[in-house]
């Protein structure tokens, strides 16, 4: 069995159970004290499927997923897991939500899933290889910064005076700003061509490595906010469809 196959595997048998859940979905709880950040039942459940697959088959790669943290192990490949993104929006009974599964192999993503259980959109990457959206393939778009569509993640509550400040020097130089709410969902848009940029602070790993592969496949650029290439150890993203990212980083630049 491949490394595409099981994430593939595991991506559509979590979405399953997420699909299924969501009528009857549970209480929201919280990580931390201050209420920042929500997990449901339906996290755990979907890791617990997505690692049990993995683990079937590679129980000696390392292992980084939003909700057990890392389990390091002697191996060059390490699974990057978000099982559930977009929680706040499932936990309204907002079905724009995803999983997210990436492989990297000695720090660098060479695999990426992405699937929307509710549109049954399985989005996957290889490095070098292409990206595909339900066995089509598919690329960025090629629109100019002013007709652009820009999808903007604050990462936690001390990022919402950056989000301003973003949004405001991005106003006059966009199309119209969103804020949707799964940022996997929002880098797999950037990739098929249906928006065009994404900004994101503070964000985890798991946050961002399916998703940075599927840009990068399409032929889009994903880099720092210093447009350095971006890597697995980085908080902060930009990815866009690659002809307008030396504008996006002047504007990001500009004020700081």
């Amino acid at each position: 069995m491949n490394f595409r196959q099981i994430a593939i595997n595991a991506a559509k048998r979590s979405g399953a159970l997420l699909k299924k859940s969501f009528s009857k979905r549970g209480k929201r709880s919280w990580k931390d004290k201050a209420g920042a950040q929500i997990v449901l039942k339906e996290d755990v459940e979907s890791e617990k499927i997505i690692i049990a697959e993995i683990k079937k088959y590679f129980p000696q790669h390392s292992i980084y997923s939003e909700e057990i943290g890392s389990e390091t192990k002697k191996s060059e490949f390490c699974w990057i897991i978000d099982p559930l993104d977009g929680t706040t929006n499932y936990s309204m009974g907002i079905p724009w939500f995803c999983n997210c599964i990436a492989l990297s192999k000695n720090n660098k993503v060479v695999l990426g899933t992405i699937y929307a259980p509710f549109s049954e959109q399985l989005y996957i990457a290889e490095d070098g290889k292409g990206i595909y959206l339900n066995d089509v393939k598919i690329k960025v778009n090629k629109k100019d910064l002013k007709d652009s569509i820009l999808f903007l993640a604050k990462g936690g509550p001390e990022n919402k005076k950056w989000l301003g400040k973003t949004i405001i020097n991005f106003s006059a130089a966009t199309r119209t700003e969103r804020i949707y709410g799964s940022l996997g969902l929002e880098l797999a848009l950037v990739s098929s061509g249906q928006a065009d940029l994404v900004i994101s602070k503070g964000a985890q790993p798991y946050d961002y490595a399916a998703g940075a592969l599927l840009v990068k496949e399409a032929g889009g650029k994903v880099t720092d906010f210093k447009g350095k290439e971006w890597q697995v150890s980085n908080a902060n993203l930009v990815a866009s469809n690659g002809k307008i990212h030396k504008q996006i980083l002047e504007v990001i630049n500009k004020n700081v």
